[in-house]
């Protein structure tokens, strides 16, 4: 699909550089060029993605995101990292020590594991394809609704 999309570039997105996230555009874009059925998009470069994510050699996070119609991201998860010295690398735990007992629960043994969350509101704005989360949340937050 990228390689299509980057021969004819006249679809109404503007290309982004690799390295950068997706806009809320791109991922529209992608759920509309796939018959507005869910995707998966996978395999993020890891300096877009929190340090815990677990990377191979290209430097690539084990992760993915569903996109879908109305929707937009409505699940993400990854592959955790399990590795005591490849988590120091990407991230400096002495400056933060409140975070030493994540590198003990590695150091002290820990399993291959992955994670993932569903954002819920955004679960059922896509099934029941409404466009805005505000019509899906039961306590919206708007402007001026709050009179301390």
């Amino acid at each position: 699909m990228c390689a299509e999309f980057r021969s004819n570039p006249s679809r109404g997105v503007e290309l982004h550089k690799f390295g950068e996230d997706l806009a809320t555009e791109h991922k529209q874009f992608i759920v509309n060029y796939c018959d507005n059925v869910p995707v998966f998009v996978s395999m993020f470069p890891s300096t877009l993605k929190p340090f815990y994510m677990k990377s191979d050699e290209s430097d690539m996070a084990f992760c993915f995101d569903l996109l879908a119609a109305y929707g937009g991201e409505i699940c993400g998860g990854s592959l955790r990292e399990d590795n005591e010295e490849n988590l120091k690398k990407k991230y400096s735990f002495e400056k933060h020590t409140n975070l030493s007992w994540y590198l003990d629960l590695r150091k002290y043994g820990t399993v291959p594991h992955g994670g993932f969350g569903i954002g819920f509101e955004r679960l059922l704005q896509s099934i029941l394809g409404i466009s805005n989360i505000r019509d899906i949340i039961p306590f919206p937050r708007r402007k001026y609704d709050c009179k301390c």
